[in-house]
């Protein structure tokens, strides 16, 4: 279980509405095929190899948030040999005293 405030979040995490922040394969094949260069592929998997951060996709219903108020758990699901997994992402909010 990963927990942390959304301020320290929004620092350590990117998170997307999409399937992904990548560019759709087909457009990125064609760029491959113009110019030779595989390291095009998946570029935005890339991310953390220079600061690690935690990287969630198709995340619903953030609208229905606060601005504050409220700290986020992540319940991952681990899959033996995969590099990823879903997740559920949970808010848990305080109410109005300041107390869990």
């Amino acid at each position: 279980m990963w927990k942390t405030s959304f301020g320290e979040l929004a620092g350590n995490c990117a998170h997307s509405t999409s399937w992904s922040w990548d560019t759709p394969f087909q457009y990125t094949k064609e760029r491959v095929d113009e110019t030779g260069d595989f390291g095009l592929i998946w570029e935005g998997h890339k991310a953390g190899r220079e600061r690690g951060y935690c990287h969630m996709e198709k995340l619903h219903n953030l609208e229905a948030l606060p601005s504050t108020g409220f700290e986020v758990t992540c319940f991952p699901v681990k899959i033996k040999g995969a590099s990823a997994g879903w997740t559920r992402a949970v808010a848990i909010f305080e109410d109005p005293e300041g107390e869990k």
